[in-house]
C-alpha cells in the first residue's frame, strides 16, 4: 500500500522513516512471509495481522520503544523496520537496536541509509545519547551493517539474549552521539609543484635512485622505491621525477 512522503519523519535519497501504524499490518505481514528464509533464525517478526496489532501496538504506546519503517520513496512501500527498545533516561539517554530488511529489498543499500536516518533522529529529537546493538555472532548481515553505520564493537556476551527457545551468544555494539560528529577526514594529497626537465628542476640527486628501466615501461617504479630519499612521494611525481632522470642520461650520453 503506498504512502506519501508527508508522513515521513526523514528522508535520504531513496527511503524515508516513519512510525509504525495499525493500518500498515496486511503489507507489513505479506512482506515477513515473503521474508522468511532471510530472518531465520536471527529474526522472528509478526507475521500475521493478530500478532501484527500488538507488536506494532507496543512501539506505539510503549514510551520505552519506538518503532520505524523504512519505506522507498519512489513508490512508498516497505522496504525494512528498525525499532529502538528498551529506551531509558535521566543519565543514561540511551536505546537498543533491532532491524531487518525485507527480501525484495535487501542488498541494495537502503537499510544502510535508513539506519542513518534513524540515528540522526534518536540523537537529534529524541535526544538520546547511546545506542547500541546486541547480535548473533553469525548473523554477518546484521554485523556488516552496524560497522557500516559507525558502530563500534564492544565486546561479547555468551548467553546473554533468549532467542527461538535458547540463550544465545552475542556481540555487543554501540554508537554514542561524540562517535557519530566525529566525521573522519581523508588526507590530503600531497600538493605537487610544476616542474621542468633538467637538473634545476630536480630537488633531490637522482642519481642515488635505484630503479631499472625495465620497472618504468612496466609500471613496476613507484613500488620499488620504498629506500628512496623520495620514496614518499606518490605517484605521478615519483613517475615523473624517474622519467627526468632518463633525458638527463639520455642527454649525458649523446
Amino acid at each position: 500500500m503506498p504512502h506519501t512522503t508527508s508522513r515521513h519523519l526523514a528522508e535520504g535519497p531513496r527511503v524515508g522513516i516513519r512510525h509504525f501504524s495499525r493500518a500498515d499490518a496486511e503489507e507489513f505481514t505479506a512482506r515477513v512471509r515473503e521474508s522468511e528464509g532471510l530472518h531465520r533464525p536471527w529474526l522472528f517478526p509478526p507475521a500475521t495481522t493478530g500478532a501484527y496489532d500488538a507488536y506494532a501496538g507496543r512501539l506505539i504506546e510503549d514510551p520505552t520503544k519506538a518503532g520505524f519503517l523504512v519505506c522507498t520513496l519512489d513508490d512508498g512501500a516497505v522496504a525494512g523496520f528498525i525499532n529502538i527498545n528498551n529506551i531509558v533516561g535521566g543519565g543514561f539517554q540511551c536505546g537498543a537496536l533491532g532491524y531487518g530488511a525485507f527480501a525484495h529489498a535487501a542488498g541494495r543499500g537502503l537499510m544502510r541509509e535508513g539506519l542513518g536516518l534513524v540515528v540522526a533522529h534518536a540523537f537529534g529529537p529524541m535526544r538520546l545519547h547511546r545506542l547500541e546493538i546486541n547480535v548473533q555472532p553469525g548473523n554477518a548481515a546484521s554485523i556488516a551493517l552496524a560497522r557500516a553505520c559507525g558502530f563500534r564493537l564492544e565486546g561479547f556476551s555468551p548467553k546473554m539474549i533468549h532467542v527461538d527457545g535458547e540463550w544465545r551468544d552475542h556481540e555487543r555494539w554501540a554508537l554514542t552521539a561524540e562517535m557519530r560528529s566525529r566525521v573522519p577526514r581523508s588526507p590530503r594529497p600531497p600538493r605537487l609543484r610544476p616542474m621542468r626537465p633538467g637538473p634545476a628542476a630536480l630537488p633531490v640527486d637522482l642519481h642515488r635512485v635505484q630503479v631499472r628501466d625495465r620497472r618504468l615501461q612496466t609500471g613496476e617504479a613507484v613500488a620499488q622505491l620504498p629506500q628512496c630519499r623520495f620514496g614518499a612521494l606518490l605517484g605521478e611525481r615519483a613517475r615523473h621525477l624517474l622519467a627526468v632522470r632518463r633525458v638527463r642520461d639520455h642527454h649525458v650520453t649523446q
